[in-house]
């Protein structure tokens, strides 16, 4: 039997979630946590203007614009999602998944967006990491920062029962998915939750098919 499919949801067109519960992701959190570099924006806005960008450039400056309405939409619907109450819930996977992005932002300043050679780098050398140690910590504090906002309104939730370990493997061997989407998809089909925030598109794919409401700005 083939579930309803869910639905997307715009930060601002509709309202929130009447059970006054929404998930999140990590790809939401690190948007709302970070924003591009507006001073690079308006250099290359500049350069584009007066030279002409070269392909890479032009790519760059779209990957920027587009983060940067990310991060503003982001940021636009934790403060609706404060003004309204709403609960908020996640796999405790997200915590690992937290630090692990915050550890690459940092690395990519230096490496640039090449998650391949920032990997090969860290393998070959982790004292990389050492200039970037207090800018990690002071990132996580923001973090932390931003979930004491909801109070005592933040569930986390451990990935172990059994129901959640049986949905992640359905989850997991149904979709060309990775192991921790899987987990997280399957934290909330496990607690028959239909509402997710969410800025990664294969993932928000995958949550429509199953009958979970995606809450973005695009897709």
């Amino acid at each position: 039997m083939t579930c309803e499919k869910g639905k997307t949801k715009h930060f601002v067109k509709d309202t929130p979630p009447e059970n006054k519960i929404i998930f999140w992701d990590t790809s939401f959190v690190l948007d709302a946590l970070f924003s591009p570099d507006s001073n690079h924006i308006s250099e290359l806005k500049q350069k584009q203007i007066q030279d002409g960008l070269t392909p890479d450039e032009e790519l760059r400056l779209r990957r920027l614009e587009y983060n940067l309405k990310k991060h503003d939409a982001a940021v636009d619907f934790i403060e609706l999602l404060i003004k309204e109450n709403i609960n908020i819930a996640f796999s405790s996977i997200l915590f690992p998944e937290v630090y692990f992005g915050l550890k690459y932002i940092q690395l990519e300043k230096r490496y640039g967006d090449d998650r391949k050679k920032i990997k090969e780098e860290l393998a070959g050398d982790p004292g990389i990491l050492t200039a970037h140690i207090t800018s990690i910590v002071d990132n996580w504090s923001l973090f932390l920062e931003l979930l004491s906002k909801f109070k005592d309104r933040v569930f986390p939730i451990n990935p172990s029962e059994p129901d959640i370990i049986k949905e992640t493997l359905r989850i997991r061997t149904t979709y060309k998915i990775t192991s921790n989407d899987s987990l997280h998809i399957g934290t909330v089909l496990a607690g028959k939750q239909k509402n997710i925030a969410v800025f990664d598109k294969k993932f928000s794919e995958v949550c429509i098919e199953e009958g979970i409401n995606v809450w973005n700005h695009f897709f």
